[in-house]
């Protein structure tokens, strides 16, 4: 259901939701790390969804939840933000990084992701052998830390079918490559976040076969566990208001942010925030991410992103780096 909430938050004609995966060992949905950082819009004329993953390690500035830069980290990786101010400081670093307005939000901890699949009954993604071992492997401590029970997994090949705990393990997996529809092979953080991009569109797929008074019963069982699973900044008149006009919107592309980027280890550099994603040339990726989200809009980088970009450029060194040009792992 958390993945099915969009409200208009940026653009007359669009919808926009930050929607935060957490890393809590103990269930909690505060102040932890977000190993899934997502950028939802919606198209209000072509009824088209467009996802973006944010790279957890992204180097961005780091604003608290009162609207301040971090006292103590002021740039650091982007999945910091959400453990330094929980999810408001979490939106706040992505609207002043990314010119962006996003004004609502949705966060899902391992149970709750686990548990809204499993509603679903489960979902079908292909797998390759490795990924099966991988996926086995992260449900030893999955099990541990949602206390719910799943199989190993016994198969690997096209359409494999995983119950909630078993996707949820595999939108873990960042050590072997995921093969993309078009030959791509991604690895590292950037297959985990193409893993959970599949996750999400595999998810409201099986909401559209479900029906409308199916997923409306699910909506509402699941906001019994607010706070315990999940926790959202919209309230639970407007989520089934809105369920009825989301199953009718469409998938279109998906992609990542930064486009053109290179790690600290490749850089050779050492930063406070160890091994890092800076973007080659941030207001450049800013614009680029912009063309993505809303194209046909006219985009300038405001000062703050421009700011920001020569503050990155200064301390790592990495210059602009064009899409035309780019030879990386993305």
């Amino acid at each position: 259901c958390g993945m099915l909430i969009f409200r208009r938050s940026t653009g007359e004609g669009y919808w926009t939701i930050a929607v935060f995966g957490v890393d809590s060992r103990d269930g909690s949905m505060d102040y932890t790390n977000t190993d899934t950082i997502i950028i939802a819009s919606i198209n209000n004329d072509t009824k088209v969804v467009k996802l973006v993953s944010i790279y957890r390690d992204t180097y961005m500035k780091i604003i608290g939840a009162d609207g301040k830069t971090d006292k103590v980290y002021p740039y650091f990786k982007v999945n910091y933000a959400y453990n330094a101010g929980g999810a408001q400081a979490a939106v706040n670093t992505l609207n002043a990084n990314l010119d962006l307005n996003i004004k609502d939000y949705v966060a899902v901890n391992f149970n709750g992701l686990a548990e809204i699949i499993d509603l679903l009954g489960g979902i079908e993604v292909n797998l390759t052998e490795e990924e099966m071992v991988y996926v086995n492997g992260y449900l030893t401590e999955t099990r541990k830390v949602t206390g719910m029970h799943s199989p190993d997994l016994t198969q690997w090949g096209d359409n494999i079918h995983l119950d909630g705990l078993q996707a949820t393990a595999y939108s873990r997996i960042r050590y072997t490559p995921i093969y993309l529809e078009d030959g791509t092979s991604l690895n590292n953080d950037y297959g985990r976040a193409a893993r959970q991009r599949n996750v999400i569109t595999k998810m409201v797929a099986k909401a559209k076969e479900a029906g409308l008074q199916n997923v409306l019963a699910m909506c509402d069982e699941i906001f019994q566990s607010e706070e315990k699973i999940f926790k959202t900044s919209i309230p639970y008149d407007d989520v089934m208001k809105l369920v009825p006009v989301i199953l009718n919107f469409s998938f279109g592309e998906t992609s990542s942010f930064p486009y053109t980027l290179e790690t600290t280890d490749d850089m050779h550099i050492t930063l406070d925030s160890g091994s890092t994603v800076v973007a080659a040339g941030f207001s450049y990726n800013v614009t680029q991410l912009h063309k993505f989200l809303f194209p046909g809009e006219e985009y300038t980088p405001s000062d703050t992103v421009e700011t920001i970009s020569e503050a990155i450029r200064k301390e790592t060194g990495l210059k602009t780096i064009r899409i035309e040009d780019y030879a990386g792992q993305n």
